[in-house]
């Protein structure tokens, strides 16, 4: 008895330390994989960015030729799931690419959030939020510009999160797993299983719990759609 209980230990502890070192490996693998996805995240945003800098320092746009400037910023575009929008200081969208040119354009009162970043001159990235014209969900980049007056201007680019969906999550990623975009309020702004459904949605309490104050790290989750799963999630440190 004794023989076959010293067997029997020595055998579970072989296996428990097998489990651990599969589970670390493959937290580890899990961890690299949502790095490496926010760095993709991290470039793409940073590229929208730079054309936005680049179209803020337009010619058309210093000489007020905003009819010019409009046709411009629809020639930089590479997608239909993607627009730019100037507003003036007193939030009067003032060129929208989504719309026809010529289109009486709204205001924007209820979107400030960006105010206080473009006032100090930096780069603003959204939550997601709903367009004022297009009335879809987005995520938006938005710079300063100085027009000639000395009024500062926002320039944005509002970006569809099927864009992400399509682009970015999709091709790499393995069979089985789900990845999800997430903003700084915890709502889901892309996401690679039936985004149609969950894109918008508050992520799961479970997640929110994990993911509250830290950085990065890997838990044990439930996800929306009720799956038991181990997740690795990066907070992207440029946009949150």
């Amino acid at each position: 008895m004794a023989v076959l209980l010293l067997g029997g230990a020595l055998a579970g502890w072989l296996i428990w330390q097998g489990y651990r070192n599969e589970r670390r490996a493959m937290e580890r693998h899990i961890s690299d994989a949502a790095r490496a996805l926010a760095s993709v995240m991290e470039a793409e945003l940073s590229k929208r960015e730079a054309l936005l800098k680049g179209l803020s320092v337009s010619a058309h746009l210093a000489s007020g030729n905003l009819e010019a400037f409009d046709r411009q910023a629809r020639n930089a575009l590479a997608g239909s799931d993607e627009w730019i929008v100037l507003i003036d200081s007193h939030q009067q969208q003032r060129v929208n690419t989504s719309a026809q040119a010529g289109t009486p354009l709204p205001l924007v009162l209820d979107k400030t959030d960006h105010l206080p970043a473009i006032n100090a001159g930096r780069t603003y990235i959204s939550n997601l939020e709903r367009g004022t014209l297009s009335g879809k969900l987005i995520l938006v980049v938005s710079v300063p510009v100085t027009a000639p007056n000395g009024e500062t201007l926002t320039l944005s680019l509002a970006i569809h999160p099927a864009h992400f969906t399509q682009n970015l999550l999709d091709p790499r990623i393995a069979e089985g797993w789900l990845i999800a975009l997430v903003d700084r309020n915890m709502i889901i702004a892309g996401r690679n299983r039936n985004p149609e459904e969950f894109v918008g949605k508050t992520v799961s309490e479970s997640m929110r719990r994990v993911m509250s104050g830290r950085t990065e790290g890997v838990e044990e989750t439930i996800t929306l759609d009720g799956v038991p799963s181990i997740t690795a999630f990066v907070r992207s440190a440029p946009s949150g």
